[in-house]
């Protein structure tokens, strides 16, 4: 046998293997697609020798091929979240409610009618702890209008209050009957800056309207009452930050113009008129404010923990005592001072 034809056998036999070792194997799925290609020169004739066409062929389940680098990852491994703005025309509302600790105090004090400038009583409540709820609604439209409606209650489980008069003991005894409220409305603009995605800031300016009144008692040897109410206009400034869509630090501070008006039944006079023996009216000024941080879930619900702080005064007014026998007393009235601090836990839902 010649060295070429030994050369043709060996070389038949390596073919056959690799045929056998390939239909051993299983094919790849292959696709054609074919489709007619335009000239790059327009020919106004339309004979078949103008017509080109184009075969492609692939493989649908062709392993993606790799590089010296890393294969980037699958999107869909990774989905993200779905973006919670809503759109451009819609309304955007906000319900919150809050329970917390609340602690109050007040006093006030009535000078001598002779106008010794000496006070001729002084009253006050102090450490009364309380429980609070408050509600709150926020409307805004697309435009950036604000509409914001507040209330609160707020009833107490322990305290203490006190009367001193010159000359006189002192009476002093629990006030764990009292209770507080409050009601405001108000409207303002708010502005946005930046992407509350990432990190966006919002500032609303706002006025409106607002009520504050407390029911403090005085259990001695008669029980005593006081009921206060502040009402007026007042003008304030929201404000937040947001950083990745469920994370906000917000802030707020309201001025109020208020009339002061005070209603006292003092059982223990009997030469008082029963059941109002005194009245009480001043102009006053009050300090609101609150901060706090909320976390907002991608459901649309969100939890607070915030702090708020309010003081009022009045610097003088008048007093006006009713007597049994018809008589009216008029001596001034001065120090009036209310303030109080609570902390609050909320849970809140945005639509």
């Amino acid at each position: 046998m010649s060295v070429l034809r030994l050369g043709h056998l060996l070389a038949g036999l390596g073919l056959q293997c690799l045929a056998w070792h390939a239909a051993a194997q299983p094919l790849p799925e292959l696709h054609m697609h074919v489709f007619e290609q335009a000239p790059a020169v327009p020919s106004p004739a339309s004979s078949s020798e103008n017509r080109r066409f184009q075969m492609l062929v692939f493989q649908t389940n062709a392993a993606p091929r790799q590089t010296g680098r890393a294969a980037a990852p699958v999107l869909e491994r990774y989905p993200r979240r779905a973006p919670r703005r809503k759109a451009a025309n819609d309304f955007t509302v906000m319900v919150a409610t809050d329970i917390g600790y609340q602690q109050e105090r007040l006093s006030w004090a009535v000078a001598s009618p002779l106008g010794s400038g000496d006070p001729l009583t002084q009253v006050k409540w102090d450490g009364i702890d309380m429980v609070r709820l408050k509600g709150r609604f926020d409307m805004a439209s697309p435009r950036g209008a604000v509409l914001r409606t507040e209330a609160g209650y707020a009833w107490a489980l322990s305290g203490n209050g006190a009367q001193i008069s010159p000359g006189l003991p002192a009476t002093s005894g629990a006030a764990d009957d009292s209770h507080a409220w409050h009601a405001s409305a108000g409207l303002g603009y708010r502005l946005r800056f930046g992407d509350p995605s990432r990190l966006g800031v919002s500032v609303t300016p706002l006025a409106g309207y607002a009520f504050h009144g407390q029911h403090f008692t005085l259990q001695g040897v008669e029980e005593n009452s006081y009921d206060t109410e502040w009402s007026g206009p007042w003008t304030g400034l929201d404000a937040s930050l947001n950083w990745l869509e469920d994370h906000e630090l917000f802030a707020s501070a309201q001025y109020h113009w208020a009339s002061y008006r005070g209603t006292g039944h003092w059982g223990q006079l009997a030469e008082a008129r029963h059941p109002d023996s005194f009245e009480h009216r001043a102009d006053a000024t009050g300090m609101v404010g609150s901060v706090g941080y909320r976390y907002r879930s991608p459901r649309a619900w969100g939890l607070s923990l915030s702090m708020d702080y309010q003081e009022w005064q009045a610097d003088s007014g008048e007093e006006s005592f009713y007597l049994a026998s018809g008589e009216v007393i008029h001596s001034k009235l001065s120090d009036i001072l209310l303030d109080a601090l609570a902390i609050n836990l909320g849970i809140d839902w945005r639509f």
